[in-house]
This record gives C-alpha cells, sequence and structure tokens, in this order.
C-alpha cells in the first residue's frame, strides 16, 4: 500500500488529501483557468497534457493516429455488417445473417485487439487486408471494376500501414531508438 499526500496551494491557505498507502509529499498548484486541477511540476508535464485530450488517457500511450483511424475504419464496416444481420433476421434469411455476424466478427475482434496494440490483432487485420486485396484484383478483372478499386485501396493501405516501421515501432516489434 501507499499513501500519496498531495498538498494544494489555493489563496487562504493549503489543503492537505490522502489519496490511496511509503509517502510521498509534493506541492500542487491549483489554476481556476484551466478546467481540472493541472499538476505543474514541470514545463513538460504541462505540454504533454496540453498535447493530449483527456479522452484520449484511456488508450494505449504507444497508439498512433492512424492505427486509431484503421480501427475506426473496422469499426464503421463492422457496424455496417450488424445492418446486414438485423436486415438477415428481418427477412428469415439464415444464410444473409450468418454471413454477415461472421463479417461482423472479422472486422470487429481485430479492430478490439488493434486498439489494445495486441500483436495477434496485428498479424490477423495483416492477412485479413492482404487476401482483401487479391479478391479485389479478382473482383476487379473478372467483375466489377469499382467494386475491386473500392476493395483494394482501404486494405492495401492499411496492409501498407501494418508494415510500416511506425506501426511495428507502435507494437514493441523494434526499438523505439531506431
Amino acid at each position: 500500500m501507499q499513501v500519496q499526500i498531495l498538498i494544494i496551494q489555493q489563496n487562504a491557505g493549503i489543503n492537505i488529501g490522502i489519496a490511496g498507502c511509503s509517502i510521498t509529499v509534493r506541492k500542487l498548484t491549483y489554476s481556476k483557468k484551466l478546467s481540472n486541477m493541472v499538476k505543474l511540476n514541470t514545463r513538460k508535464e504541462l505540454l504533454t497534457m496540453i498535447e493530449k485530450p483527456s479522452w484520449w488517457s484511456f488508450l494505449h500511450p504507444d497508439l498512433t493516429f492512424r492505427l486509431l483511424f484503421i480501427v475506426g475504419f473496422l469499426l464503421l464496416v463492422a457496424i455496417g455488417y450488424v445492418f446486414g444481420v438485423y436486415d438477415g433476421l428481418v427477412q428469415n434469411n439464415p444464410s444473409a445473417t450468418i454471413n454477415s455476424v461472421v463479417a461482423v466478427l472479422l472486422y470487429a475482434i481485430p479492430a478490439v485487439g488493434l486498439l489494445k496494440l495486441k500483436r495477434w490483432a496485428r498479424l490477423f487485420e495483416l492477412v485479413l487486408s492482404l487476401v482483401f486485396v487479391i479478391i479485389g484484383f479478382i473482383v476487379m478483372f473478372g467483375y466489377n471494376m469499382t467494386m475491386g478499386v473500392i476493395t483494394i485501396v482501404p486494405h492495401g493501405l492499411i496492409a501498407m500501414y501494418l508494415l510500416s516501421d511506425d506501426c511495428r515501432r507502435a507494437f514493441g516489434l523494434i526499438s523505439k531508438a531506431d
């Protein structure tokens, strides 16, 4: 257990609060200009706090914006397939329902894993994206040019990013010093 004593200096006096059970004492300043109490120990801490929004704090610290964009894309596609599940159920079409459920799982599970920077999710999504690129080429040259391009472009970009050094660094596959 660790006890942490926080000394907050305001206009008239000092308040002491115990937050948790070694003992640490540090001085904090309170700023009414900011919406929350801010620890101003160093300038670097303040800049770090300003750069990242508060909702970002529950995410993994190594998560990049591009990876977050990919997760958003995958979840958006999964939500689209949820409507396919609903449509299959309403029209009493079990094969369409099962296909849509599988598609939801194929998009949503790696999205959640990528959000948590799990290596298996990166590998799974990389293989899945490469398979969809191959399927896109088959569709593009055999059936419909537009649908092939619509399949190839996003999945190709996802595969390119998942193979990049930036992404591999975020997943801890290469050192951050490189």
